[in-house]
């Protein structure tokens, strides 16, 4: 049974900062991993699959500093999120639907952040196993979160 919670965040202005930043952090490696299908796709009509781009983490955390601050479970949960769009694209393709291919994510748009296991999110903020957290996209007026568990 999945329970939909909604908690109102109250984080201080360091910690609001730092929330901004993961999400953005999470933004740009969405749009870098839908760019690399993209462009596989577009030069050597090759698919490229979530197995493909698991492993890539690992290596852009040894290099770039503010990307290992994050979790690498919510990061591969990111790269599954995309999986999960594109294998909708594809399956709307074959059965003939309305197609829409997934698209790049916007700064204000992206505020959604997911954690397959307990996951210590920026600043202190724990979300639960299983928990999908989805900051409001106004995150300086509103900083409400709602969690969608089992």
């Amino acid at each position: 049974m999945r329970r939909a919670y909604k908690f109102r965040l109250r984080p201080s202005a360091r910690r609001h900062i730092a929330l901004t930043a993961c999400v953005e952090s999470h933004r740009e490696l969405y749009n870098s991993a839908l760019q690399e299908r993209r462009d596989g796709w577009m030069h050597s009509k090759t698919r490229i699959r979530y197995t493909d781009q698991a492993a890539q983490p690992t290596e852009i955390r040894s290099v770039r500093a503010d990307v290992a601050v994050w979790s690498y479970s919510s990061q591969q949960a990111t790269l599954r999120r995309l999986n999960k769009a594109v294998d909708g694209f594809f399956r709307r393709v074959k059965a003939g639907g309305k197609v829409g291919y997934p698209r790049f994510k916007g700064a204000v748009g992206s505020t959604l952040l997911n954690g397959p296991k307990m996951v210590m999110a920026p600043a202190g903020i724990r979300t639960a196993r299983g928990c999908t957290c989805k900051a409001s996209s106004k995150l300086r007026s509103a900083r409400t979160a709602k969690c969608v568990g089992e």
